[in-house]
């Protein structure tokens, strides 16, 4: 018969209607769906051995009464000695070379069978039935192609041909490496034909003699007989490896069919689902195989189950939780403690404090707080001594703080790696005579996380909140509101002093003051790396920098100094130095709205060698020597910057000497000296009148870490810079971390911030 046509089984209907059965009772009696019985009935299937004895029995009547047996002359599986098994991944490029290798092979007398002639002759269980044509088959036939190496098909195909230890011979059809055209962990195999240069019939030969040339085409009527009357066993030549897990297979089909019956007979009751590790083995077995619609129902009704089994878990885990906190909390604030990283208490000293976390923690720790605990730790008894390695995890500044009112302080050693997060530094005093010394005063490495540091004073002459001799890292955290003021001698840096190396990112320094010196915020005798910071509202007495005092080397990108107030000389910044030692380089940066004597924005002098404001802006208060710029001698290295809208009755933007690097926009050039040794000042834009700067007069929050200063519509820094000249030190963003240029267009603009006009 035409497997395409499909012959109704009367004999088999027939005998179910004497029985006075319908479709659905013969199922149930033979543990599997109407569905598979209705298939059998119309001839779109027929039973596997399995079903067929279970016909016999329960109908009481032979496989030839029942019309079980199928003509030989076209049986369902071919011989073992006369057919091909065919893989391949199904694409365009291999269904032709295929169509053409079965029309030869066709002439030939030899048989090809693929997974797809499985699937149209509609066994009722379609991997069994490939299973067992690719252990009958003479040998499978791989098309290897960049297609075939993430093929569904093909990795079940050679999965079951390891199997059975099935010979595979492949055929190259596209692709530059074999490798990359199979999947892995293929296994060996017996032949290997390269088909990409060779004519069709020269590679058709290559493939018969490969796969045993005439006896290809020699079958015999006693081994048609043999595969369909007697089914051969379907683990016969398994691999020792795979030979349990056939069996498993039969065994978990047959326990799930007796199981859904059970279920079902039972009123679908929950008791009869599957839990746990049974269920996952059934559902991998699933997966892999294709269960009736009563076994999948069963299944989801498993699978829900068992999510409503763990949500129910979860809502006791979390009552449980709930019903124990407040006796937790209790617990962990009681005065005493034995766990030396466990801080419970807000007292100075003895059990569960911080000082004795500290004093007894092992090198390496991490210290944290009771949860719950919150407020002021005073301390009372001398100096918070960091001598060995350790993290402190505090839980949020704005939730505890450490303080002292008699002058001691939190001092980390030299020999001392302290990280500490999530805590104040707030209301301190450090009284006269104690030189060199904050209220947080590092000499080793300390990196502050989420910190704040404000209201603290020194008046010993420096450092309001931080004294840094060492290695000193912040990182989202303030320093804000401290001031330092001493009787006689120098005063340096109201927020911080720095004689070592400091770095400040995602950080903010503000509102800090200092009598009579130098640095309102920071006072850098250092190495000073500001990233994405603000230097704000500071103030430098009588002194110079009013923001930053700086003799070291300054490093400043994506940063905004602004609104600071220097009496003397460089209201944001002021710079000290020697030429070719002390560098220093703004980039991305605004420095706006500061006010000082001289140099409203920043003053450079004694020679420093300096790269200033690449791609920036500086905009300062009124100043009668140099409103925003001011060196004396110094070289200043100006390049993609706006130095505008400075105010004075007298004095210029830039007062002093300069070298262009080109593209900037400077208002008031009358009291600068150009040095153009590239020749790229010819690319300035000079005398630019305020009306038609077209600057936003206000920072604003424009959707960067920091402040910036918008170029509103029609600025002629638009547009001003061609892409090759936009990146400046491999940054190709500007102070917000906006694209230099936008996507829509080839050029950038001059400063600090990229507009999208």
């Amino acid at each position: 018969m035409s497997f395409e046509e499909h012959v109704p089984n009367e004999h088999l209907r027939r005998a179910r209607h004497r029985k006075g059965w319908t479709q659905c009772t013969l199922a149930e009696m033979l543990d599997t769906d109407f569905e598979t019985v209705s298939r059998w009935e119309r001839g779109i299937s027929v039973p596997s051995a399995y079903f067929r004895e279970k016909l016999c029995t329960i109908l009481d009547k032979s496989a030839e009464e029942l019309g079980l047996i199928l003509d030989l002359k076209e049986p369902l599986i071919p011989s073992a000695s006369s057919y091909v098994f065919l893989s391949s991944s199904y694409a365009d490029a291999e269904s032709k070379f295929i169509a053409r290798l079965k029309v030869s092979f066709q002439a030939r007398g030899i048989i090809i069978l693929s997974a797809r002639s499985i699937k149209r002759q509609g066994a009722e269980n379609k991997r069994k039935a490939l299973q067992e044509a690719i252990r009958a088959a003479r040998a499978v036939l791989l098309i290897a192609s960049p297609e075939a190496r993430s093929s569904r098909h093909v990795q079940e195909t050679l999965q079951i041909a390891r199997i059975y230890r099935s010979r595979v011979c492949t055929v190259l059809i596209d692709g530059e490496d074999w490798q990359e055209c199979v999947p892995k962990d293929s296994g060996e195999f017996f032949a290997m034909i390269d088909a990409r240069k060779k004519n069709d019939d020269q590679v058709f030969d290559e493939i018969i003699v490969a796969l045993g040339g005439d006896r290809l085409t020699r079958s015999t009527t006693e081994e048609l007989a043999e595969l369909l009357i007697e089914p051969r066993n379907p683990f016969k030549g398994l691999n020792a490896d795979w030979l349990h897990e056939g069996r498993d297979e039969v065994r978990l089909q047959k326990m799930l069919s007796e199981d859904v019956t059970e279920w079902e007979r039972r009123g679908k009751s929950r008791d009869r689902l599957y839990r746990g590790t049974q269920l996952k083995e059934v559902q991998e077995w699933a997966r892999s195989n294709s269960p009736g619609e009563r076994e999948i129902a069963f299944l989801r009704a498993s699978a829900a189950q068992r999510l409503r089994s763990l949500m129910y878990a979860i809502m006791v885990v979390l009552l449980l939780l709930s019903m124990t906190s407040v006796a937790g909390w209790f617990l962990l604030h009681q005065p005493q403690s034995t766990e030396p990283t466990l801080v419970t208490t807000l007292h100075d000293g003895g059990p569960g404090s911080l000082r004795s976390s500290i004093e007894n923690a092992p090198p390496g720790s991490t210290i944290a707080f009771a949860p719950g605990l919150r407020g002021v730790i005073m301390l009372t008894d001398g100096d918070l001594q960091f001598v060995r390695n350790l993290k402190i995890k505090g839980p949020g500044a704005n939730v505890l703080a450490i303080s002292s009112g008699r002058s001691y302080i939190v001092h980390v050693a030299h020999s001392a790696s302290i990280s500490i997060s999530g805590l104040s530094f707030k209301d301190s005093v450090i009284k006269e005579g104690i030189l060199s010394q904050s209220f947080v005063t590092n000499e080793g490495v300390l990196n502050l996380s989420s910190c704040a540091i404000f209201h603290n004073h020194s008046a010993n002459g420096g450092g309001g909140g931080i004294f840094n001799d060492g290695i000193l890292t912040l990182t989202s955290s303030t320093v804000s509101y401290n001031s330092a003021e001493a009787p006689i001698g120098p005063i340096f840096g109201g927020g911080i002093s720095n004689d070592g190396t400091l770095t400040l990112t995602n950080s903010t320094v503000s509102n800090n003051s200092v009598r009579k010196g130098d640095g309102g915020g920071i006072s850098n005798n250092g190495i000073l790396t500001l990233t994405n910071s603000t230097v704000s509202n500071n103030s430098g007495g009588k002194g110079g920098g009013g923001g930053i005092f700086n003799i070291g080397p300054l490093n400043m990108v994506n940063s905004t100094v602004a609104n600071n107030i220097a009496q003397t000389s460089g209201g944001g910044i002021e710079i000290l130095g020697s030429p070719g030692k002390d560098q220093s380089s703004l980039t991305f940066c605004t420095v706006f709205g500061n006010r000082a004597a001289r140099g409203g924005g920043i003053t450079s002098e004694l020679g420093s060698d300096r790269k200033v404001a690449r791609g920036g802006g500086i905009a300062s208060e009124p100043g009668s020597e140099g409103r925003g710029v001011r060196t004396i001698p110094a070289y200043l290295h100006i390049t993609s910057s706006i130095i505008a809208d400075n105010f004075s009755s007298t004095g210029p933007d830039i007062l002093g000497s300069f070298i262009s690097g080109g593209y900037n926009l400077i208002q008031n050039l009358s009291g600068a000296t150009v040095n153009d040794p590239g020749h790229k000042h010819s690319t300035d834009l000079v005398g630019i009148t305020a009306a038609n700067l077209q600057v936003d007069s206000k920072l604003r929050d424009n959707e960067g870490s920091t402040q910036t200063l918008a170029l509103l519509l029609g600025s002629p820094a638009s547009d001003r810079i061609p892409s090759s000249a936009c990146s400046v030190d491999g940054i190709t963003t500007d102070q917000r971390g906006v694209r230099r240029p936008d996507e829509n267009e080839s050029l950038c603009d001059i400063g600090a911030y990229e507009s999208a006009n």
